[in-house]
């Protein structure tokens, strides 16, 4: 039986496809236990193919599970009439709605559908609704405009204010930073977090940003077709070794001390960094990007490169045996390890 206190709970669940004729196709070959519960941002990840879309999809009523039960607040979804299951959940989805020349309030207004009745009539209570809305997701400013002379960033933050007037205690969205440069990818997931915290719903998203999921999620719910399902706090993840193996690949790995991935170069010899702040981190960034192992400890005499500033201008000191190199930019600083390399490989054999 579900939990009262959690907004969805998913028990035994298995999803996938159930054609007209014939055995079901499973997507995913664990069964799913989760919940879901009030005021938390939920990041759903996982290789493609795995079924994410699929298990967002069968949350919203849109597909039938093949097995189990998924529980809304403490009523089975699957006894929910359409007209309830409105008001209990919201979905944004990737398709792009046909309503480009609809204005930006009429559009978060059909969000109201589920309690306008049969004339669609809005009353005052619905225009509030709507108008807490456009405040909460920034779209109050050009709710005037027309879709179609918005940018996707606004169109993505108008279709969450739609479901956000919606006023559903689950909202579900389907990539929403997907087609978004890097600020407007930043910016949703700022504003799906805000939301969650200020109104108590619980908002699961899919996505492929694992650096914003990590860093905006409260929890993260891997799907992995061997594993089954991990779910966890992004730290809790990160810390077992879970996330890492979710992603791990021939290309690149995760490293855990940066909470970033590395591409997986040739590698060279190791490399002794120190320096602080910023620069040293974009220092070691270049370095290993360029296949460098880069240590903050000296051993055996290893290469070393200082890096240092003074009045906001940067240097850099590359101690190589008995010659030190000083140059001014990153750049210059893997031209000069470029030109140094047959030395620095026959120092490193040779230690």
């Amino acid at each position: 039986m579900s939990t009262t206190s959690s907004i969805a709970t998913l028990e035994q669940l298995a999803i996938g496809y159930q054609p007209k004729k014939g055995k079901a196709f499973s997507l995913f070959n664990r069964v799913i236990q989760e919940q879901l519960m009030p005021g938390e941002l939920v990041c759903l990840l996982g290789p493609n193919g795995v079924g994410k879309s699929t298990l967002l999809r069968t949350l919203a009523g849109l597909h039938k599970p093949l097995q189990g039960k998924i529980y809304i607040g403490a009523t089975r979804l699957d006894k929910l009439s359409a007209s309830k299951m409105a008001k209990m959940v919201s979905v944004v989805l990737t398709e792009r709605i046909p309503t480009d020349n609809l204005p930006v309030y009429s559009l978060v207004a059909m969000g109201r559908y589920p309690y306008t009745g049969w004339w669609g009539n809005l009353s005052p209570k619905d225009h509030e609704h709507i108008q807490c809305a456009l405040l909460a997701t920034h779209t109050d400013s050009f709710a005037d405009k027309t879709i179609d002379k918005l940018s996707d960033g606004e169109r993505q933050k108008v279709m969450i204010a739609r479901a956000l007037a919606q006023d559903t205690p689950l909202i579900l969205l389907d990539e929403p930073t997907a087609h978004l440069d890097l600020p407007n990818r930043v910016e949703v997931m700022r504003l799906l977090h805000k939301l969650a915290l200020t109104t108590g719903k619980a908002i699961l998203l899919t996505t492929h940003e694992l650096d914003l999921a990590l860093q905006g999620a409260d929890k993260l719910w891997l799907m992995q077709s061997k594993e089954g399902m991990v779910s966890g706090t992004p730290e809790d993840l990160v810390l077992s070794g879970a996330f890492e193996k979710a992603f791990s690949s021939s290309g690149f790995a995760f490293d855990k001390r940066s909470g970033r991935f590395k591409m997986h170069t040739e590698g060279k010899a190791p490399i002794v960094l120190k320096g602080t702040g910023t620069g040293k981190y974009w220092t070691q960034r270049a370095l290993e990007r360029q296949g460098y192992e880069v240590h903050s400890q000296t051993e055996g005499g290893m290469p070393l490169i200082e890096v240092f500033k003074q009045n906001q201008v940067y240097t850099w000191h590359i101690r190589l045996h008995d010659q030190i190199h000083t140059v001014s930019n990153i750049e210059s600083l893997l031209k000069t390890l470029q030109t140094s390399q047959p030395a620095i490989n026959s120092h490193a054999s040779s230690t």
